[in-house]
């Protein structure tokens, strides 16, 4: 007795697939659908949701990590200010986050006030990338900077990075206490 899949009883188009890897019963409705074929689909949605998911769980690991400093000292990690002894605009960035984490949010505005425009940013393009990537429906809007806007960003950060380090804007500085 033949096979279903042998050569002699498929059509000309799924001999061709099964050359190429794909089973002839994939092309056959008559044939109900395998474990294996449901398998891959959820092979596929959980691709879809492993960088996401991947993220969003070192986010909340480093944010765990950072918030379990409970003083503000500690050694500088900034390169710009090991070596010069002034602030860069990132920082206090790290400080910053894990005040927010404590619900700090006075301690996070004095150590960066930088960061309460990057956070909702960062939040907004992980939004649109996640909702993407898995394939949700949302309404987030692209994140598309016209280039004037992003001159007049690059602008205002070096112009905080400048004044922040000025005699009489000490409070913009990230160890101000």
């Amino acid at each position: 007795m033949r096979s279903a899949t042998s050569p002699e009883r498929m059509p000309q188009h799924h001999h061709r697939a099964v050359e190429h890897g794909v089973a002839a019963t994939d092309f056959d409705p008559s044939v109900p659908r395998s474990t294996t074929a449901r398998s891959t689909t959820a092979r596929s949605a959980a691709a879809r949701w492993a960088a996401p998911v991947g993220v969003a769980a070192a986010a909340a690991v480093s944010c765990a990590l950072v918030s379990s400093t409970t003083s503000d000292s500690g050694p500088v990690l900034c390169p710009f200010r090991l070596i010069t002894g002034l602030d860069c605009p990132g920082c206090g960035m790290t400080r910053g986050v894990a005040a927010l984490t404590r619900g700090d949010v006075g301690r996070a505005a004095d150590h960066n006030l930088l960061l309460f425009l990057l956070v909702p940013l960062l939040a907004w393009v992980y939004l649109a990338w996640a909702s993407d990537r898995i394939g949700l429906r949302l309404r987030v809007p692209p994140v598309v900077v016209p280039t004037w806007l992003a001159r007049t960003v690059l602008g205002a950060v070096l112009a905080y990075w400048v004044v922040r380090n000025l005699a009489g804007f000490e409070w913009l500085r990230s160890d101000a206490a």
